[in-house]
């Protein structure tokens, strides 16, 4: 389940509840173009979800960069959506590899 940055977690909760949702994603921008910042504020919705749920699939997505990454995985992501972060790179290698160290990092806590 996709929830956009002002979208408040109560009107997802009875959802989750349920059992009726794997994954969520957590927009960290306003969906529709790629390249926009990353909303910080959404991080607080992520560790929320990370304290409710500590099973829970949490995607984030939009904005993920070098100085995104790491507050977005120390929240509770689980899963990371970054676009324009490795495919405006030279090289996408070095974005994949700041990802999958971020992620290993914290799976190793």
């Amino acid at each position: 389940m996709a929830v956009k940055p002002d979208t408040g977690l109560q009107e997802v909760l009875p959802l989750l509840d349920q059992g009726l949702v794997d994954v969520v994603n957590a927009m960290t921008v306003n969906p529709g173009f790629g390249g926009q910042p990353f909303r910080v504020d959404v991080l607080e919705k992520v560790r929320e979800l990370r304290w409710r749920y500590p099973e829970l699939a949490i995607q984030v997505d939009g904005g993920i960069n070098a100085s995104t990454i790491e507050s977005a995985v120390a929240a509770g992501a689980n899963i990371i959506v970054a676009g324009s972060y490795i495919f405006g790179a030279p090289l996408a290698r070095e974005p994949v590899g700041i990802i999958r160290r971020a992620l290993l990092g914290a799976a190793s806590t």
